[in-house]
């Protein structure tokens, strides 16, 4: 065989065992995805009792309803979404009007019946009293997110650190467009409460 064609045909066989090894790895990474319960293996998730208690929980019907969600962490500013069965929302959050300054603010609106509903629908939808207590990256600092729910007289909280399973995605994506969105102007409209720091 001419040295051309050995070179190439060395090369095309190290090329081909590349692939062999990538599949290998991408697949061994598949099957500890999925063994973990669809979260990356790397990320520590701690399990919460409470998810024993997950039938006896009516999220859709329950009078005692509950929402919250809280996004921020402890060096920047942070941001609390509440609501109640009834509709009643409170949004409490912090901006920075300058370097050295820092103001709380605080709005209160009503939310409409279908809303509501459709939110109870998801937490439902999602299974959400059978999730992990927490999911984190363990990275220092970064971005925080804590989820609340009460229903039937039994409270859950989910809290993740620098990393967001997508059924906490859709409710970010859903507390973003269907509750803080519609009610801009209420929230720009919300009196400070505290203010840190010089104007």
């Amino acid at each position: 065989m001419p040295p051309q064609r050995r070179s190439f045909a060395r090369k095309r066989k190290s090329l081909l065992l590349l692939l062999a090894g990538a599949i290998l790895v991408a697949l061994a990474a598949t099957i500890a995805y999925r063994a973990h319960g669809n979260v990356p293996p790397w990320i520590h998730t701690e399990s919460d009792p409470i998810s024993d208690k997950a039938s006896f929980v009516d999220i859709e019907h329950a009078p005692d309803f509950q929402f919250s969600f809280y996004e921020g962490n402890a060096l920047s500013t942070s941001r609390i979404t509440q609501v109640t069965a009834d509709g009643a929302c409170t949004y409490h959050y912090s901006v920075r009007p300058s370097d050295s300054s820092l103001e709380e603010r605080e709005a209160h609106f009503q939310l409409d019946a279908v809303t509501v509903t459709d939110l109870r629908r998801l937490l439902a939808d999602i299974d959400y009293f059978q999730k992990k207590r927490s999911y984190s990256a363990g990275v220092f600092d970064g971005l925080q997110r804590t989820i609340k729910v009460k229903a039937s007289g039994i409270e859950k909280e989910v809290y993740c650190d620098n990393y967001f399973p997508d059924f906490e995605e859709r409710l970010r994506a859903f507390v973003t467009s269907r509750i803080l969105n519609p009610h801009a102007k209420e929230i720009d409209a919300g009196p400070v409460t505290t203010r840190y720091g010089k104007p």
